[in-house]
C-alpha cells in the first residue's frame, strides 16, 4: 500500500501572502488543522494552527502583529513531504521518527497532490502495527511536553 492509496487529496492551500486571519477562516471551513502555503505553484510552507496561536496568538496578538499579518511570518518552512509513491510502513517510520502527525504528498513531478495525516492511517489501516506505533510515539511526545502550569494544583 502507498500513500497514493490512503491520504485525503482535494486540499485546501493558502499563498503566504496572506493574512493569518484568512488562514484561519479558511480551515475553518474546511474543517483542516493545516495549510500548505503555495507560492507560484511551488509548496513554500505549511502553516496549522498551531503555529498560528503560538506564533501569533501568543505573543501578544495583535501587538506584535497587526492584524493584516500574513502567513509568512505563522507558517514552518521546509514542510516534511514524501511522493505518493512511497510505501505506507515507510511513511509511518519516517513520521514516527519526526514526531509529526501529518506530511504532504506530491506526484512524479513534485506538484503537491495530497495531505497524509495520522487520522487518514488511523481510519484506513486500523489495527497495523506501524499505526499503532506512530500514535503511541505522538502521544508520548504530547504528554512529554512540560505540564501545563494552569492545570496543576499547588
Amino acid at each position: 500500500m502507498t500513500l497514493k492509496d490512503v491520504m485525503s487529496s482535494g486540499v485546501y492551500a493558502v499563498n503566504p501572502n496572506a493574512s493569518i486571519h484568512d488562514a484561519a477562516e479558511l480551515m475553518k471551513k474546511a474543517n483542516v488543522g493545516m495549510l500548505p502555503v503555495i507560492d507560484n505553484h511551488k509548496v513554500v510552507g505549511v502553516v496549522t494552527d498551531r503555529d498560528l496561536v503560538t506564533r501569533c496568538l501568543a505573543r501578544d496578538y495583535p501587538r506584535d502583529y497587526p492584524r493584516d499579518a500574513t502567513v509568512r511570518v505563522a507558517m514552518t518552512t521546509e514542510p516534511l513531504q514524501l511522493s505518493e509513491s512511497t510505501d505506507l510502513d515507510k511513511a509511518l517510520e519516517i513520521m514516527a521518527n519526526c514526531k509529526v502527525g501529518r506530511l504532504l504528498v506530491h506526484d512524479s513531478n513534485g506538484k503537491l497532490t495530497g495531505v497524509f495525516t495520522a487520522t487518514d492511517a488511523a481510519a484506513s489501516c486500523y489495527g497495523h502495527r506501524a499505526v499503532m506505533k506512530l500514535m503511541a510515539t505522538l502521544k508520548q511526545a504530547h504528554h512529554s511536553k512540560e505540564k501545563n502550569p494552569l492545570l496543576t494544583s499547588n
